[in-house]
């Protein structure tokens, strides 16, 4: 008998689980969009950020043959999330409500028509 059978059995499987959910960010899971992209229709992003507090982000140009796979670690300070990739890569985002805003470098908001298509939404 393992230790977490032991814990089972001790507490019923609905106080375990919980109490796992309540050391889990509500931030914590999956989010997906589509961006913009200056040379084919769109890139389909797709972003884990990891109880752990890593991350793991997947980026699929549309109409071409391309991909790219990033990981790392974020912090979460206010409502600004900072992605630092393995290679020292640093993003930002800014959480809306159930979503996540893509900002620039400076952490100013991508403003004009296109605004709007810098979301990720949550899964």
């Amino acid at each position: 008998e393992s230790v977490y059978d032991g814990l089972l059995a001790q507490m019923g499987n609905t106080q375990l689980q919980s109490m796992n959910q309540a050391e889990i960010p509500a931030y914590v899971g999956t989010y997906r969009g589509t961006v913009p992209a200056a040379d084919c229709p769109g890139i389909d992003v797709t972003l884990m950020l990891k109880a752990d507090n890593t991350f793991t982000m997947n980026m699929v140009y549309l109409e071409r043959d391309t991909a790219f796979d990033s990981e790392g670690s974020y912090s979460v300070e206010g409502a600004t999330v900072t992605l630092t990739e393995t290679d020292g890569t640093v993003s930002r985002l800014f959480f809306e409500g159930d979503s996540l805003r893509m900002i620039d470098g400076e952490g100013n908001a991508i403003t004009g028509p296109a605004a709007d298509n810098y979301i990720l939404k949550r899964e």
